[in-house]
């Protein structure tokens, strides 16, 4: 609903979304993150209690993930947004794969966070320039196609969410 936005009172976290750590194995952070999931019938209370708008509730992602490894629970997505009403955000979603992202948004997942995914295309595309051209100092050229990887990645992200052409 784009009329929520202007007058929003928060987005909160519910259940505790996995961190991938340096030395993480994708199998022990899974089990982690199965361990930690919101209780759908806590989520009620939550939203209640705080009056928010936007709910990021722990369903199966690692925050930090940097290869696409997670697998949501489908099911818990779709009992939070029943019971909830409220619009789902996914928190940690640069590690699940697009099949996986698809089944959430259909499940009740409105809002979905990709900044680890970001920031890898950033970083890559200007280690990639620097390696290429080690005397480069003009910023502008290194940080310029940076930027354009970015908006690719990000045109990418929006055509794979199905919001192409979509305010």
């Amino acid at each position: 609903r784009n009329d929520l936005i202007p007058k929003a009172r928060g987005e909160a976290e519910l259940g505790q979304i996995g961190k991938m750590g340096d030395s993480d194995e994708p199998g022990i952070a899974l089990e982690r993150v199965k361990e930690s999931m919101a209780v759908p019938e806590e989520a009620v209370k939550f939203v209640e209690l705080t009056e928010i708008d936007f709910l990021a509730a722990a369903v199966g992602t690692i925050h930090g993930c940097r290869t696409p490894f997670a697998k949501l629970d489908i099911p818990r997505i779709k009992r939070i947004r029943e019971l909830t009403g409220v619009p789902l955000v996914l928190h940690g979603a640069s590690g699940a794969n697009d099949e996986e992202i698809k089944k959430g948004i259909a499940a009740g997942i409105c809002k979905i966070n990709i900044d680890t995914r970001i920031r890898m295309k950033f970083t890559e595309k200007m280690r990639e320039i620097i390696k290429t051209n080690p005397k480069e100092i003009d910023p502008r050229k290194i940080l310029g196609p940076a930027k354009d990887a970015v908006k690719e990645i990000i045109r990418d992200r929006i055509r794979v969410f199905g919001c192409n052409g979509r305010v």
